[in-house]
Parts: structure tokens; C-alpha cells; sequence
């Protein structure tokens, strides 16, 4: 009887972990760095872009079953803010870009020990290979239940190493939004000889060179490169790299001097953004969205009002599972899609819009934030897999282990 009480309370135990999570997400439940250093700035810019990416695919305007159409002002102006949401993953590129260039800056321009390239790379893969793992098997298995095609497995095995961009030239069939993850593990391989530009000595050399760097890529489609391919891989998106690569410079030299923030750094850190929603012109304009990218990296850090926001506590916290929120949300949208297609209650496109995105959001963040809890947390604490080992030779210690990890213990 006691055991099956304990067991009950167990789901009860992760309920209240998310909802904590969600309400005070700086107390116990946010997310783990490799280095410890947590920089509020950079998950709250995830925040944005993960919501931005969200509300893109929920976007109730569009071709799909019960789609509200746009006829007012108001009506286009939100269609058109929900579909440049996608921009968003060049931000999530920035960061990366300035997140995984940081370590490299230290040693060459500050002497710190150099990252060796083993550490490297497992920590990158005992980081993100898990809960991608898992999200992949756990797709897979449900549509293994609707029945599956014959070449099913290999499109599986070509998403698990992280080819299929490369091997079919589209997005993976399993999971749609992990073509932005193919050209991120692109470049993790590189990052560690492209930071060499950081050895520059010269600060406005180094620059010139990350800027080079930058813009190169915009001759590929003079080269025969197809939108496709500039899109599904790296080459094509190395400008939004290459602007962390910058932001990091720019921030390394603000943190260094008096910290000074302005007012023009929170105009330069959203109006671009604007710009990007209103000018259908500029939205095509990749060099337009990059300096969008680097302005809103530079300005979450020296912006006064836009760096209050970003370090707002339930913005980091929603920002640090954007990972999860990213393997999951369009699958988790499927099934809602149907249930809200018809709520219409006031007759009016925009106010339906916001009535459908919150009953879709609303719930879609919730399982992710339990999904996090379950499939992403438990695997950013450094040497995981060495405690995790030890707990799988040992059998009598698994139902204790699960039930730690439900409620957040440490692995060990």
C-alpha cells in the first residue's frame, strides 16, 4: 500500500517540479552549464527565439484544415508578425555561435587554459545526443503505430547522425525541425578552427577577418548554390555564426571597460526586428536578419531596458529548455491543431488567433517543461554518464534512481 502511494505521488512530484520550474525558474530547477556560469542574457534571447519558432508552426493564419483568414489591418499585421517567427533560428545560430566561440576567446585573447579537443567534443555529444536521442526513438515509436514506410529506418538512422540534410537534401522525416540541429553539429565539428580567429592579436583586424567571414557566404548563390542547400547547411548559414563570433568580440570589451549601457542599444537591439516584420522586402534579405541577429546580441548585454527584460527570471528559465521546447513543439501542436480549428468566439481573425495560440501554447510549454525535467535536465550535469554507469551495473538501485530523477536529484 505505501509502495503504491509512493508511486502515485511520483507524477504529482513532477507536476509541481514544472510548474516550479516555469514560475521560479532561477530556485533549483533551471538549467545546468558545462562551465557553471549561467549568463541570464544569452537564455533569455533563447527565450525569444524559441517563442518566435513556436508561434511560427502554431500560427493559425496559413494553409491548414479550420485556417482563419486575415481581412483587417490588425488581421495582417499579426499574420505577418507570426510569419517571420522562423528568423528566430538565425538568432539561435548567433548564440551558438557566441556560446561555443566564448571558451576559445578566453585562451587566446585571455590565456586560459585552451578547451582540448576531446573535451571538446564529448561534452557536445553526452550534451545533445540524449534528449535527441530519445525524442527521435519516442517519435518514431508513435509513428511506428500509424504504420511506416519501408525506407523509414533509414531516414531514422540518417536524422541519428545527424546527415540527413546531406544524404536527402530536406529536412529529416522524423523530426522536421532538425534540420537547424544538422547545421549546428556541422558546426560544433569546425568551431574549434574557425575561433583561431580569435588569436588575432589586433582588435580591429580580428574583426575584419570575423566580417569576412560573415559575408563570404553571401557569393554562394553566384556560385550555383541552390536556396535549398544554402538553407541545410553550414556554409549557408555561417553568417549568423560568424555574428556571435563578433557579438563575443564587441562584449568581451564592454564587460572589460566601465559596462556603460544606453537607451540607442535598446532601439538598435529591436528595430531591426521590426523592420524585418514590416518589409517584406528586407525579410528577404539574409544580411538584414544577420545584423538583426548581432544588434540584438550586443544590445541584450548593453541595452538597459532590453537587458532588464531578457534576465527577467521566467524568461531564463523558458529560455534554458529551449532545446526541449525545440525537439518537441511541433509534434505536440499536431494534435491541438484539430481541437482549436473551430474556436471562432468573438468573429474576429486576430482576437481568434490569440484565443488559439494561447490553448495551443499554453499546454505544448507545459509537457515540454515536463519533458525537459524528465529527457534534457538529468543529462547537463557534467560526467553524467559515469554516475548513470554505476547505477546501471547495480539493478537494485534503478526504481531509486528513477525516483530521483522525478524529483531532480543528481545523478549518483
Amino acid at each position: 500500500m505505501a509502495g503504491s502511494e509512493s508511486s502515485a505521488a511520483l507524477p504529482g512530484s513532477l507536476v509541481y517540479r514544472a510548474y516550479r520550474l516555469l514560475t521560479c525558474p532561477l530556485r533549483g530547477e533551471a538549467r545546468v552549464t558545462s562551465s557553471g556560469l549561467l549568463i541570464p542574457e544569452i537564455d533569455g534571447l533563447r527565450f525569444f527565439c524559441i517563442m518566435s519558432v513556436l508561434l511560427f508552426h502554431a500560427s493559425p493564419f496559413g494553409p491548414r484544415p479550420g485556417a482563419l483568414v486575415a481581412t483587417s489591418t490588425l488581421d495582417r499585421a499579426l499574420e505577418m508578425t507570426l510569419g517571420r517567427g522562423g528568423a528566430g533560428v538565425g538568432l539561435f545560430f548567433g548564440i551558438s555561435g557566441f556560446v561555443l566561440g566564448m571558451p576559445f576567446f578566453e585562451h587566446f585573447r585571455h590565456g586560459r587554459p585552451k578547451p582540448t579537443w576531446g573535451a571538446y567534443l564529448s561534452r557536445r555529444v553526452l550534451r545533445i545526443e540524449p534528449p535527441y536521442f530519445i525524442c527521435l526513438v519516442l517519435l518514431f515509436a508513435a509513428r511506428a503505430t500509424q504504420g511506416l514506410s519501408p525506407d523509414a529506418w533509414r531516414h531514422l538512422l540518417a536524422s541519428g547522425a545527424y546527415v540527413h540534410n546531406l544524404v536527402y537534401g530536406e529536412a529529416s522525416t522524423i523530426n522536421v525541425v532538425a534540420w537547424s540541429l544538422e547545421v549546428e553539429v556541422q558546426f560544433y565539428l569546425v568551431a574549434p578552427l574557425l575561433s583561431r580567429v580569435f588569436a588575432i592579436p589586433g582588435r580591429g583586424a580580428r574583426r575584419a577577418v570575423i566580417l569576412a567571414l560573415c559575408v563570404a557566404p553571401f557569393a554562394l548563390p553566384w556560385l550555383g548554390w541552390s536556396d535549398r542547400w544554402i538553407e541545410l547547411t553550414l556554409p549557408g548559414q555561417l553568417p549568423f555564426f560568424m555574428a556571435g563570433f563578433l557579438a563575443l568580440d564587441l562584449y568581451d570589451a564592454w564587460r572589460s571597460g566601465p559596462r556603460a549601457r544606453s537607451v540607442g542599444w535598446d532601439l538598435a537591439g529591436v528595430l531591426p526586428w521590426v523592420l524585418v516584420v514590416i518589409d517584406p522586402v528586407a525579410w528577404t534579405r539574409l544580411y538584414v536578419v544577420v545584423a538583426a541577429c548581432l544588434l540584438s546580441l550586443v544590445a541584450a548585454f548593453r541595452g538597459p531596458m532590453l537587458s532588464k527584460v531578457v534576465r527577467s527570471p521566467p524568461i531564463v528559465g523558458i529560455g534554458g529548455m529551449c532545446y526541449t521546447i525545440y525537439l518537441y513543439h511541433a509534434t505536440l501542436r499536431k494534435p491541438l491543431d484539430p481541437l482549436v480549428a473551430h474556436v471562432n468566439p468573438s468573429g474576429l481573425a486576430w482576437l481568434d488567433a490569440i484565443a488559439r495560440l494561447t490553448l495551443v501554447v499554453g499546454p505544448s510549454l507545459f509537457a515540454c517543461t515536463v519533458l525537459f525535467l524528465l529527457f534534457e535536465r538529468p543529462f547537463m550535469v557534467r560526467n553524467w554518464h559515469q554516475a548513470w554507469g554505476a547505477v546501471l551495473r547495480d539493478p537494485s538501485r534503478w526504481s531509486a534512481r528513477l525516483q530521483g530523477v522525478i524529483r531532480g536529484e543528481p545523478p549518483g
